[in-house]
């Protein structure tokens, strides 16, 4: 029996943590068991058969020895089975560790931090931590094959689809976030080795039009008629003309045949070699798609593309049949029983047989039943979201000539709760649809910057964002918050920012609406060109379709916003308390006043100003003190 979900995120996984464990704890005794038993009736059976010998009872040792082999045929079947509950069950255990991990934030362990997604050429992903360790992704991916890590990248990596597309997928994750056995399950059947490699080689065989060996009808039936009718002839000759020279040619011809095919069937076999348990992984996910009721349309839709004709699960079985398949090509590995299925039954003859009729039959729709699995994968994903964070919203999107960002209590989707601080601020019409914020070092400006830009991210990926409220238009998001030299390319600093704000340029040029986040432009310039450069830059991109935020320590650029146009201010500020200074992190309108540089230079105690003091006077805050050195 699967945990009912409890009344919280946490109380959910704890529940579930330790009814797993409790039934890992009793199958691992039995699996113990169940092997112990084995070598029992093994020794048994040999035991009995060795006495049944020595009285000289031929029926009671073969009775001996028979009962044992089926004893212990059926007690390997149960001890096979008994195993892979074993294997599931670990897997439900961490999976539902990984979630308590992830609710009290110590997530930065998790292996998958899709790093071969890195792009330091996408306009936002490297910048707002979407890829890589401590990244958006590697707390939520609960992804386990190729294309469903793909997808989840897809989708947080770029705009996805209009208005319509997005709401259907928020639809889809509501509805998934209830389901919490299923996900948890649907990720289960995902635990296998090979299930994260690029499929790439088994769907080119599975799309290539290639007859293979056996395109004629004739051939195939030769193929497969051949051994029956070498038994047929051997036992004409030894029971009737008693001569097995016909029988023995017809084995030379097949021993022949088989050497002739080897290097051409091993080919082929190898191909499958990495996709033997990723194949039973495939089919278990969409076995398990294919019997779940899912009430939003698209989820429908989507389980439409792996069932059969009358709701048969045309998919998942025949996934199942190819692993079955490629498990008999696995013979090739005991080098002798392998010598003898091919001379006698032509073995791998029949698997290449069975391959090419399952591609035949099935061959065209593997990308898109693995295409399937993938969107499942990425949607329990964004699930997992909703699940963790009741208190987060799902977005609304503007249409229509509406243009503006309006955010009530929005915070960082990665810190945990008890340290992020929320912010309510609006961008666009009827304010100024630029934003300068200003503030002191350490005051929070980039870490803004990235709160807004990783939500939009989320919104339209489908999930839920860290907020109380988001309404936003669809935005296409540009960055230019990190940027390092390249000695190689010869590129500089200012040079490397300087292309990634010219991509910016030239898509507000093309007349999409989007969003740009600009951290300290042109740090690597002198005071006078970054100011001057900051200025013919914002009224480059100051247009009716764009939106922006820009982080500055250049208090010259607030006298924007009161020259009037698209401009206005915010800041965040610091303060003195118990001889520390403090940040409260919350957004405020207007420019800055303080500065603090002097003060933490003298608290990483480096000694400047005051000949080295490193405290400010305690009737001044931070600011004053720097103003008046």
């Amino acid at each position: 029996m699967k945990p009912p979900p409890a009344a919280t995120p946490q109380s959910s996984y704890r529940e579930s943590l330790a009814a797993y464990s409790r039934q890992h704890i009793v199958v691992r005794y039995r699996v113990n068991l169940i092997s112990n038993l084995r070598l029992v009736v093994v020794i048994a059976a040999a035991a009995g058969a060795i006495v049944a010998f020595r009285m000289h009872s031929v029926p009671a040792t073969a009775g001996a020895i028979l009962t044992g082999i089926i004893l212990f045929i059926l007690l390997a079947a149960r001890h096979s089975r008994l195993f892979a509950r074993l294997n599931e069950l670990k897997a439900l255990v961490a999976i539902n560790r990984q979630g308590i991990d992830r609710c009290e934030g110590r997530w930065g362990a998790f292996q998958e931090q899709g790093g071969g997604f890195v792009d330091h050429e996408h306009p936002y992903t490297s910048d707002l931590d979407i890829f890589g360790r401590n990244s958006l992704f590697q707390y939520l991916c609960c992804a386990h094959t190729w294309y469903g890590k793909r997808r989840l990248a897809e989708l947080l990596q770029k705009r996805c689809g209009a208005a319509a597309d997005i709401t259907a997928r928020q639809e889809s994750v509501g509805h998934l976030a209830q389901l919490f056995s299923w996900r948890q399950m649907m990720e289960c059947c995902g635990y296998a080795p090979e299930v994260g490699r690029d499929p790439d080689d088994l769907i080119a065989w599975a799309e290539s039009g290639e007859e293979g060996l056996f395109g004629r009808q004739w051939m195939k039936r030769a193929i497969l008629l051949l051994p029956y009718f070498m038994g047929a002839i051997a036992a004409a000759g030894y029971f009737g003309a008693k001569n097995l020279l016909p029988a023995i040619l017809l084995l030379g011809l097949q021993i022949v045949l088989v050497a002739l095919s080897t290097r051409r069937n091993l080919r082929l076999f190898n191909t499958f070699d990495k996709y033997g348990k990723a194949l039973g992984a495939y089919g278990a996910m969409i076995g398990h798609i294919e019997q779940q009721v899912f009430d939003a349309v698209s989820l429908k839709t989507l389980q439409g593309e792996v069932a059969g004709e009358g709701g048969a699960c045309c998919a998942s079985s025949a996934l199942k049949r190819l692993a079955a398949i490629i498990s008999a090509t696995e013979a090739r590995f005991s080098p002798l029983p392998w010598f003898f299925a091919n001379a006698f039954l032509l073995w791998d003859f029949r698997c290449v047989i069975r391959l090419e009729d399952w591609k035949r039959r099935h061959g065209t729709l593997v990308r898109k039943w693995l295409a399937c699995i993938g969107e499942f994968e990425a949607l329990s994903s964004l699930a997992l979201l909703r699940f963790d964070h009741t208190d987060w919203v799902v977005p609304a999107f503007r249409e229509g000539g509406e243009t503006g960002v309006a955010a009530r209590g929005i915070g960082h989707p990665l810190l945990p709760a008890a340290q992020c601080i929320v912010n309510d601020f609006n961008l666009g019409p009827p304010g100024g649809s630029v934003g300068i914020i200003t503030g002191s070092n350490m005051s929070g400006k980039s870490t803004f910057l990235r709160t807004v830009g990783c939500n939009l991210a989320l919104a339209y990926a489908g999930a839920p964002v860290c907020a109380a409220r988001l309404e936003c238009p669809l935005l296409d998001i540009y960055t230019s918050m990190r940027t390092d030299d390249d000695l190689l390319s010869h590129t500089s600093t200012f040079y490397a920012e300087l292309l990634r704000v010219k991509k910016i340029v030239d898509a507000a040029a093309g007349g999409a609406p989007l969003l740009f986040l600009l951290d300290e432009l042109f740090r690597g310039t002198n005071s006078a060109d970054r100011h001057d450069g900051a200025v013919a830059l914002l009224a480059e991109l100051s247009r009716p379709h764009t939106l922006g935020l820009i982080s500055t320590h250049d208090l010259e650029l607030c006298t924007l916003a009161a020259e009037g146009g698209s401009y206005r201010n915010y800041h965040f500020e610091e303060f003195y308390e118990g001889g520390s200074l403090r940040f409260d992190y919350l957004l405020k309108s207007g420019p800055s006043t303080t500065r603090n540089a002097l003060y933490l230079m003298r608290m990483a105690g480096i000694g400047v100003g005051r000949g080295g003091d490193d405290a400010p006077s305690p009737e001044k805050s931070p600011g004053e003190e720097d103003r008046a050195d």
